[in-house]
């Protein structure tokens, strides 16, 4: 039997997505609201993001090739306290 994968949701990375949580609690006033979480991860800047240089964070459009709408979701999910 093959090894579990380590990604999650559509491709979405646990190991990635738990490195992304704990900088979302350490950014919490710019990356705080479930869209600008997921605009971060997916490589969408903004001059808040500019402005605390994580434009150029390593974990910056980390998640670029997954849809927009699933890191969303994720993000939502995360913010509601049930986890996906």
């Amino acid at each position: 039997m093959p090894a579990a994968s380590p990604a999650g949701i559509g491709g979405i990375s646990e190991p990635l997505w738990k490195q992304a949580t704990d900088l979302r609690r350490q950014e919490e006033a710019v990356l705080g609201e479930p869209r600008a979480f997921a605009r971060f991860l997916t490589g969408l800047t903004s001059p808040r993001l500019t402005r605390r240089k994580l434009s150029s964070h390593p974990l910056f459009g980390s998640l670029a090739d997954v849809p927009f709408a699933e890191v969303l979701r994720k993000a939502e999910t995360q913010d509601s306290g049930v986890v996906i």
